[in-house]
């Protein structure tokens, strides 16, 4: 599978997830009420390992590079907005925003991250595909400064 009037090939994980949105959705609007993983059911259990895959390589590749953490997530279509100290929003799905947060560190607490979901998102995929989810586009938005950074 291909993506339109292309030749590049569409990742198997996005072809998977895909095809997981367009079963579950419920077509639920968004509720405008954020939460964390923790909030989704089964979430409590499974979120050291969702942080280790979406939050920690962040926050290891970024930890004190904010402004590229903003330049490579805003050249894959993310917007900054106000979460945290530094935030991505991306529409992942149309009816789908992930929102990357940022804390900068200092002396006393170490640079933390999180992500925020709109409370409508288990409408439309299940803990495991919210999981993919968001280590992938945490992959991509690490892809993108390694690239940024060979281009200088």
């Amino acid at each position: 599978m291909r993506y339109a009037g292309t030749q590049e090939e569409i990742p198997p994980w996005l072809q998977i997830l895909t095809l997981h949105y367009l079963v579950t959705a419920k077509g639920t609007g968004e509720t405008g009420v954020q939460i964390t993983y923790k909030q989704i059911e089964g979430g409590l259990a499974y979120y050291p390992v969702f942080q280790k895959r979406s939050v920690g390589p962040l926050v290891k590749v970024f930890g004190d590079d904010f402004r590229n953490f903003i330049k490579s997530g805003t050249a894959l279509g993310g917007r900054e907005t106000a979460f945290g100290d530094y935030a991505l929003q991306f529409r992942a799905f149309p009816k789908v925003e992930i929102i990357f947060i940022i804390w900068k560190g200092d002396d006393e607490f170490p640079v933390e991250g999180n992500v925020m979901f709109d409370s409508s998102i288990t409408d439309y995929l299940s803990s495991e595909d919210i999981t993919i989810l968001s280590n992938m586009i945490a992959v991509m938005i690490i892809k993108s400064s390694y690239s940024d950074k060979t281009r200088q």
